[in-house]
This record gives structure tokens, C-alpha cells and sequence, in this order.
């Protein structure tokens, strides 16, 4: 869990499921703590499982052309919302306490995810999945899948041209797609530069994960808080404006593709 630095004040919650790193240091959720840590700065609850790095064996679906035993992934993303409901339900006083109090349900939950994380963010966005735990708005990082279902919430779409692991033709496209399909607000960012590790610890461009968060909660600032101007920033603009900071024309680096569909 990942919490902002202000104990005593209610934050609306972010459920934040991201895979877990395959690597030869076999790299967990620390591989992210440097986008959970920004995401939180601006004043969320960011919870991220640490299970299915290799797979969901205990409860193993294996879909067309996907890793194996990826398909029930996105229920572990559930998961995490229900503990921590459940946590702040359970009303204890010890320190581990803290961050379940400062949860703010009643605007309701967002998600994202990277790579299968970012699958199980995709299907946790769809159908009865969303309503039935109340998500509002998901961001998709660099998401893995052959399957695309339509999201029932607004969905802004990361991606990247030279991403060999997901490429925007054959995934990030078609989630995009999907959105639009489905008629909720929506964006594509397919940047030009970058590869599949832009969230996470092999990323060598340490400020581009601060960008990845900083455009992410202006989603969840648009579409899950309904603050789209707080704390002194216009999260609006910096979605949907045309100055050299806003994310499609330059903020957030070379575009190939930017497109919103509000």
C-alpha cells in the first residue's frame, strides 16, 4: 500500500494492479515503487497485489495465444478493492490501520495496470466486474491481451512504438478500439520512443514514469474525482489542452498517436 503523507485526511482510493516484473532478478512490486510513490503524491491510496507473477496457479485459466494461467488474473486486482474494504471495515487502530482509514469509497475506486496487469485491468473494467465494485475510471499501461472486451468506464490507453511486447497494432489499438466501441471517453497515447518498461524499474527515463502518473491521475482527477481543477492544477488541460505541456503536444514527450475522445 502506498498512501499520501497526510494521515488525517480522506483521499479517494486508487486500486492500482500492476505484473509483477519477469526477470533474472526476479524484480516484485518494488519494480514499481517509483510509479506507486508518484501516484500517491497526488493524494491517493495505491494498492498493488503481489501475487501471479508467474501465473495464477491456484486458480489457473489459460486464454488464446496468453501466457498460461493469466486468465483469472484480474480477480486478484478485485481482491485487493475487497481487503481493502474489508480492512476499514474492521475498524482496528494500529498503524497498519492508517492507510484503510483514509479511504474515501463513496467516490467510488480506479484502476490501472501494466502488461498482464494491464489485461487484468481490462477485464476488471468490464461487464458486471466494474459496477459490482464500484470502478469508475482505469488507465491501461502498456497492457498484454488478445482478448478485448469493451470497458464500462473511461479508459485512457498507454502505449508505445517501440513496444515488441505489446505492440500498439495488435493490442493497444484494439483496447482502444474496444473503448470506443463501447462509447465511454477515451484516449490513445502511443508514444514513438517508448518500450514496454515505461512504468516500471527497467525504465532508464526516470522522469517519464513521473510523467506516466502524473497523466494518469489527471484521468482519475477528470473521471473518478470529478475535480478536473485541484490543488491548484488543471488536470483538464493537461489531458485535453494544446499547450506544450498538456499530454498530446509535448507534455508527455514524441507522439505517434494522441488521440481523446472525451
Amino acid at each position: 500500500m502506498h498512501s499520501p503523507i497526510h494521515p488525517h485526511s480522506l483521499f479517494p482510493d486508487r486500486i492500482l494492479n500492476l505484473k509483477t516484473l519477469r526477470s533474472r532478478t526476479r524484480a516484485q512490486v518494488p519494480g514499481y515503487n517509483d510509479l506507486l510513490h508518484a501516484l500517491s503524491s497526488f493524494g491517493y491510496v495505491v494498492g498493488a497485489t503481489h501475487q501471479c507473477s508467474e501465473g495464477c496457479f491456484d486458480d489457473c485459466l489459460s486464454l488464446k495465444q496468453d501466457p498460461p494461467c493469466f486468465g483469472h488474473y484480474y480477480k486478484k486486482q478485485l481482491s485487493v478493492i475487497d481487503f481493502a474494504r474489508e480492512q476499514q471495515q474492521s475498524g482496528g487502530d494500529d498503524e497498519t490501520a492508517v492507510p484503510f482509514k483514509m479511504i474515501d469509497f463513496s467516490v467510488g475506486v480506479g484502476i490501472a495496470g501494466h502488461s498482464m496487469g494491464g489485461q487484468a485491468t481490462l477485464f476488471s473494467s468490464s461487464g458486471n466486474n466494474a459496477s459490482d465494485h464500484d470502478i469508475r475510471a482505469s488507465v491501461l499501461h502498456h497492457a498484454f491481451s488478445h482478448t478485448f472486451p469493451e470497458p464500462t468506464v473511461p479508459t485512457l490507453v498507454f502505449t508505445g512504438e517501440a513496444d515488441t511486447v505489446t505492440p500498439p497494432d495488435t493490442m493497444g489499438i484494439p483496447m482502444h478500439d474496444a473503448a470506443l466501441t463501447a462509447g465511454v471517453p477515451t484516449g490513445l497515447v502511443d508514444k514513438t520512443l517508448v518500450n514496454h518498461h515505461e512504468p516500471d524499474i527497467l525504465c532508464e527515463d526516470r522522469n517519464g514514469i513521473r510523467l506516466l502518473a502524473q497523466f494518469t491521475a489527471a484521468w482519475f482527477k477528470v473521471y473518478l474525482d470529478l475535480t478536473p481543477q485541484a490543488y491548484g492544477f488543471d488536470f483538464a488541460d493537461m489531458l485535453f489542452g494544446t499547450g506544450p505541456d498538456s499530454m498530446c503536444h509535448g507534455g508527455d514527450g514524441q507522439m505517434t498517436e494522441c488521440t481523446l475522445e472525451p
